[in-house]
Formats: C-alpha cells, sequence, structure tokens
C-alpha cells in the first residue's frame, strides 16, 4: 500500500518542488555542506597520521595504576616481574597512551612454576592419579618450550604427546586439530592449562556416562577477591569470611568430559569452545554440568599465583 502511494504521489512532488524552485535553490547549500564535511574529515584524518608520525613506543618505569580501567589493583612491580613490561606512547614529550605487555610473554601460560613446578605438570599428575594413560597436549604459542619441558622429563610422563595445532587457532579448532589421535567412537576428557581442582574424574566420567550427553563441564564456584560480610537490618556483621568461594552462580571451570560426535560442531579455524559449538549443544539440551564445589583455582595473575603458592605452602592437602 505503501509503495502505491509513493508511486503514484512521487511526480507531484517532484513536480510541485520544480514549480517551487526549491531544488534549485536546495542544491547549491547540499553541495556546499557535503564540500565543506569533506574538508573537516580530510583535516581530522591529516592531523591524526601527522600524530602518529611523531609518536613513539617508549618503555616506562613506572604508570598510574588508578587510570587503568580493567586492573586498577595491579602495582607496578607486577606489571614489571615475569619479564613483563610498561610502554607509552610518547607524542610531543607528553604520555599519551600505556600497554603492558602479557604475564608469560617468554612462557605460554601453563609453564608458569608455582613453587618450581609448571602448572601443566599439576594438572597432568592428578589425570595420571586417575589412570588416564595418554595425554595430548595442544600446543600454540611458545609450544617448543612446553615440547622440551616433557622431552627432559620422559621417564616420568612417557605417554605425553604435545601437538602444534598453529599459533593463531582458538580453543574449538585446537581440540579439532587432535581428532586423528583419538580412538573411534571413545569419549575423552578436555581441560584448561591454567585451571587446578581437586575434582574426582572418576565420579566426573560415570556422571557423564549416566547423563548421557554430547559434553559434560565443570561447573565451579570461584573464589572471592575480596572478604565476605553476612550484615543484619541494624547494620550488625554476624559473619565474616575473609575470600570465600562465591555463593552465587556457578563458572565454566574446564574439566570436560566429551563425546566424538561434538567435533562436528566445530566448524572452522574462528571455532571458540565457548561460543558456537558449547552454546549449540546447550539450545539442544546435550549439555550438562558436574557441580564441584571443592577446590579450584585458576592462574591469571601474578596474585593468584602468589595465593596458590601460600595454599601449598601452608601444607594444606588440595590434591
Amino acid at each position: 500500500m505503501i509503495k502505491i502511494i509513493k508511486k503514484k504521489y512521487k511526480p507531484r512532488i517532484k513536480a510541485r518542488l520544480r514549480k517551487m524552485g526549491l531544488k534549485k535553490r536546495l542544491k547549491p547549500r547540499i553541495q556546499a555542506r557535503i564540500r565543506k564535511n569533506k574538508q573537516i574529515i580530510n583535516k581530522k584524518v591529516d592531523n591524526f597520521f601527522d600524530w602518529i608520525k611523531g609518536a613513539e613506543l617508549v618503555e616506562l618505569k613506572e604508570c598510574n595504576t588508578s587510570e587503568d580501567p580493567v586492573r586498577p589493583e595491579l602495582d607496578n612491580v607486577f606489571r614489571r616481574s615475569y619479564g613483563r613490561k610498561i610502554y607509552g606512547v610518547r607524542h610531543m614529550g607528553e604520555i599519551h597512551a600505556v600497554m603492558c605487555f602479557a604475564y608469560t610473554n617468554k612462557i605460554p601460560k601453563p609453564m608458569v612454576r608455582i613453587n618450581g613446578k609448571p602448572i601443566i605438570s599439576y594438572i597432568i599428575d592428578h589425570y595420571l592419579d586417575f589412570g588416564v594413560s595418554k595425554i595430548l597436549i595442544a600446543g600454540g604459542y611458545k609450544c617448543n618450550v612446553i615440547k622440551k619441558y616433557f622431552n627432559q622429563h620422559k621417564k616420568k610422563y612417557p605417554n605425553i604427546k604435545v601437538i602444534n595445532t598453529g599459533l593463531n587457532s582458538l580453543t574449538g579448532k585446537r581440540i579439532l586439530k587432535l581428532k586423528n589421535n583419538f580412538k573411534k567412537n571413545e569419549d575423552f576428557f578436555v581441560t584448561y592449562g591454567d585451571g587446578l581442582s581437586d575434582i574426582n574424574l572418576k565420579k566426573l566420567l560415570n556422571y557423564h556416562k549416566k547423563n548421557k550427553k554430547v559434553c559434560t563441564l565443570t561447573a565451579v564456584r570461584p573464589p572471592a577477591r575480596f572478604g565476605e560480610l553476612t550484615i543484619n537490618n541494624k547494620n550488625e556483621v554476624l559473619e565474616f569470611k575473609e575470600k570465600p568461594n562465591i555463593k552465587a552462580g556457578w563458572i565454566n571451570g574446564g574439566f570436560f568430559v566429551i563425546e566424538p560426535e561434538f567435533l562436528n560442531y566445530i566448524k572452522n579455524d574462528s571455532s571458540i569452545l565457548e561460543r558456537e559449538p558449547l552454546e549449540q549443544v546447550a539450545k539442544m539440551n546435550q549439555l550438562v554440568a558436574f557441580l564441584h564445589p571443592g577446590f579450584w583455582h585458576c592462574i591469571d595473575t601474578k596474585r593468584d599465583k602468589d595465593n596458590l603458592e601460600e595454599i601449598i605452602d601452608s601444607g594444606k592437602q588440595i590434591w
């Protein structure tokens, strides 16, 4: 109906505009506005490239951590530890931007040592304790560092195979590239290289088989960064807990059990395990969670590393 009205009245509107001379009078103004906008854009582009030409990347001894919108609590000592460096973009004598290079820019994250032992060794030892006989490591960044370590420890880890799955492969594609190493129609464990837990893998596997789903993930409660208070309506503190596990909500803690058919949901190099594949099986009611309220610790920052070392040094048995 709208198209019919437009078609019917469009010639009349054009004719009216011609009669009034508006089109002719407005055209120079429109063209002038376009020219002015082009000049403004060109000037801004030129200024931008002039700014780039005069800018340089410089290493800094420290930065104002309070201006970090993501992790302001990380101090300058942390930002310069373990091979990290702080860089700033300097222009006309002033620092306009600050960047901190990755925590593990010299070694892959799973090789960060906790009390002298790589994270990945703790993880593998846990699987070995539950009778897992063959372990594949999907290497990527600085894969040669991981290979070298396990070649040096062949006696302890004779059945470890490190496979280079590509520098730019995402989590989904890394698993897919291991496909030829899996036995036909056999489920398998998968986990991340930076998370430790005291999870009972035998119970996890039995739970997976009992539910008969395509994928089982382990749901955990992450440790809180701050102490937790329980307060009544008189603002009296009834309970104080120093950094307890979060009570509300569960998160993906890794430690998966996966059926071979799950690999069909990983499509290409841009597949992220936690996005399309897991989201799809969840929609199909083929994803189930194994709730683990026990110990779980992920190493993302130096603070996480220090906290874990304190737990181990305290003598507390966590595995």
